[in-house]
């Protein structure tokens, strides 16, 4: 196919376009989700032997 210049030239810069905004993205958002604060850390479940419960509290 012959495609007109003006095409490819809106093809590169497209594409060009892409490759940049990638890249950017790329370096960007890990650096975004550094700044993100942390959860706190969850605090481990306490388990309760169920040979030591007395029933239910009345």
């Amino acid at each position: 196919m012959r495609y007109q210049t003006h095409w490819r030239l809106a093809f590169l810069v497209a594409f060009f376009f892409h490759i940049v905004a990638w890249l950017f993205l790329m370096v960007l958002i890990p650096d975004v989700f550094k700044h993100i604060e942390q959860p706190p850390p969850d605090e481990p479940m306490e388990w309760v032997e169920l040979a030591d419960d007395d029933g239910p509290p009345e």
